[in-house]
């Protein structure tokens, strides 16, 4: 417990013995701690950013640690292995969570048509409550054949309350339009995932056979009720009211259903033909009922009830070849793909569509030496469009975000290539590791956007161009014995480049995030823990319909870590970071310094009874940032966090087995 009412707990129970384990595990806080996660006061978003999320943009998703946030969870776990390589595992666990806060936003929004500025303020009190029961059972027993048995069902309860005030100002910087939005969001949502596995060798030698089989159940429904005040021509010596009442109340039941069954067949020498069937269903049913009242001079009311359906199915057929002689391991095939949907208001005819796709795959896994692993995959896939983006019915529950599928659309295929490394060499100790990824989109599922004088927004979908994506990730470390120093360099780099439509406008939308990082640690860490280390990363995004609005912006982090055994009870730890924030478009240029302290003082020798003193944030600096770029804008978010916390906490261990001592 700590002041302000602040407060940390954590409970552990354990007991094993050969055959049976036997956990319960307790964790209850209000310090904005997730898992065991203490850091991440404050995180970047890079790139171009996916809104889909926003499935209301009042009720849009706040960071888990903006604001304060108070977490909870209660578990239990049993494994019990009946005999040799036959185990069942057993959990179950609850998690609450309650976020409170406020947030500004601040964002530039552009058009082939003219520019406008978009301000909110917000508060919000997210809660949902999680229940969630997972089971694991395990046979290989048998040497010639397996079973596996996975499953999962869980239960969320959801509340979000929302408040948000918007302000529009036209191009000449004056306030045009303001958006007060109150909303309240309640989801109820039940997940069943049961997932079985069997494999059997036969009589000859490499040939076998495997049958999976996995069924989801999800059934969810969702009550929105909004009321949303409005005030145009703000600038003007008239300006006109409205006020919308609107209540959405949706069920939903997805059903999905996996099968597949492969089978392998030696060919002699190493090599191996492989038969590989998937069938693949999808069910989505959808029951709406919204009403809407719109006030001006007259009261004006508006019903909207109907049950969608959108079935899709997914049929692939694949002939491979394996040949393994050691070293070098090679995976080539053909895959033979049907893809069908059938979907719309049942009321009304079906839209049916039906494709037949060849898809080449191939895999290349070389090992020369102990240490080094070289692996190239090249893999083709067919995506056809969600029931969203399909879908033949509008959604216009929020007045300033209207969502409009589009039934005509089209599969996107991907070509995908891989490349990884991984080398680590045992005499100098160095490790070295990359992995590059590249994928082709064409007849690519991209977003169109239109925005009328009134800022109201209409989202819709097209197949337009293509997407191409690029990522790298490059690492290497080497533990230098002379000098007693480690050191870890990695490098991450995404370029991507997509087409979106603004205002029946192409715009073409590319983004480059750069991202260099250094830490050095000593080795002997037996008394004393140093690391530091520094990470660079930049985004840059432009667009070609707004050469003017190129976006650049970077962050900064510096780190120290001092971590050290004053005798056998007093152990002291801490922490510093250094942020540096600069974004050309919003001038913002933040410098943000957190500092973080432990003191540790064992009661007793065995350290069975610990005393221990966490300082967060003793600098004060309260604040979440977050940034983002999407098709068509650019956004700052400033969030009130928890700020500076003291937690004196206390640890007693009821009973523990010994550590062995090691030479």
């Amino acid at each position: 417990m700590g002041l302000d009412s602040k407060y940390f707990s954590n409970l552990n129970y354990n007991k094993f013995t050969s055959k049976t384990q036997f956990s319960v595990i307790g964790k209850l806080n209000n310090i904005n701690v997730t898992g065991s996660n203490i850091q991440g006061f404050l995180k970047n978003a890079n790139g171009i950013a996916d809104d889909s999320e926003e499935e209301e943009e009042t009720n849009q998703k706040n960071k888990s640690l903006s604001g304060y946030l108070k977490t909870g969870v209660a578990g239990v776990n049993i494994g019990h292995e009946f005999k040799d390589k036959e185990s069942l595992n057993l959990d179950f666990f609850y998690n609450l969570s309650d976020n409170e806060g406020t947030s500004n936003t601040k964002r530039i929004n552009f058009s082939n048509a003219s520019n406008f500025n978009y301000k909110t303020q917000n508060t919000y009190n997210n809660s949902s409550n999680n229940y969630n029961l997972n089971f694991d059972y395990k046979n290989k027993s048998n040497k010639n054949n397996s079973l596996l048995i996975k499953g999962k069902f869980t239960k969320d309860d959801i509340d979000y309350i929302t408040n948000r005030d918007g302000f529009y100002f036209n191009d000449l910087n004056e306030l045009a339009t303001t958006n007060i939005a109150a909303s309240n969001n309640k989801r109820d949502k039940n997940l069943g995932d049961i997932n079985l596995n069997f494999y059997q060798r036969l009589a000859k030698l490499g040939r076998s056979f495997n049958v999976g089989l996995r069924t989801t159940v999800n059934n969810s429904s969702r009550l929105n009720n909004q009321t949303t005040l409005i005030t145009r021509k703000q600038n003007t010596n008239s300006p006109t009211t409205s006020t919308i009442d609107a209540i959405r109340d949706e069920d939903f039941l997805t059903t999905t259903v996996n099968l597949n069954f492969k089978y392998t067949e030696p060919l002699g020498n190493n090599q191996y033909l492989k038969l590989e069937t998937y069938l693949r269903n999808r069910t989505n049913n959808e029951d709406v009922h919204q009403s809407k009242t719109t006030v001006t001079t007259s009261a004006k009311d508006e019903l909207l009830v109907y049950k969608y359906k959108h079935i899709e199915n997914s049929t692939q057929t694949r002939l491979a070849h394996t040949y393994s002689p050691g070293k070098l391991n090679t995976y080539a095939a053909i895959e033979l793909q049907e893809l069908s949907r059938s979907f719309g208001v049942l009321t009304q005819a079906n839209r049916v569509s039906s494709d037949l796709h060849i898809n080449p795959i191939a895999n290349i896994v070389y090992k020369p030496v102990r240490g080094q692993k070289y692996r190239l995959n090249y893999r083709k896939t067919v995506r056809n469009p969600n029931s969203f983006q399909s879908s033949t019915v509008i959604n216009d529950i929020n007045p300033y975000s209207i969502r409009k599928g589009n039934p005509d659309l089209n599969a996107e295929k991907t070509n995908a290539f891989t490349l990884n490394t991984v080398v680590h060499n045992f005499k100098s100790d160095l490790s070295f590791n990359t992995k590059f990824d590249y994928l082709n989109t064409t007849n690519a599922i991209i977003r169109s956007v239109t925005i009328d004088d009134d800022f109201i927004k209409t989202i819709s979908y097209q197949n337009s161009g293509k997407k191409e994506r690029f990522n790298s990730n490059i690492s290497f470390g080497q533990k230098l014995k002379n000098i007693g120093l480690r050191y870890t360099f990695k490098n991450r780099n995404t370029y991507t480049s997509a087409n979106s439509i603004v205002n029946l406008q192409t715009n073409k939308v590319k983004s480059t995030d750069i991202m260099l990082s250094l830490l050095l640690e000593n080795n002997n860490k037996s008394t004393l823990d140093v690391k530091a280390g520094a990470t660079y990363s930049t985004n840059n995004t432009t667009f070609s319909i707004e050469n003017n609005l190129d976006r650049k912006y970077t962050k900064q982090q510096y780190f120290v870590m001092f971590d050290k055994d004053f005798t056998k009870k007093l152990s002291f730890n801490t922490q510093l970071d250094y942020l540096v924030f600069v974004d050309d478009k919003f001038k913002s240029n933040q410098k943000l310094p957190l500092w973080n302290a432990t003191i540790s003082y064992a009661l007793t020798k065995n350290r069975s009874n610990l005393l221990k003193l966490v300082l967060i944030d003793l600098l004060d600096k309260n604040i979440n940032i977050d940034r983002r770029s999407t098709i068509n804008f650019f956004e700052e978010t400033e969030s009130e966090s928890l700020g500076r916390y003291i937690i004196l906490s206390f640890t007693h261990k009821l009973k523990g087995t010994k550590k062995k001592t090691k030479n």
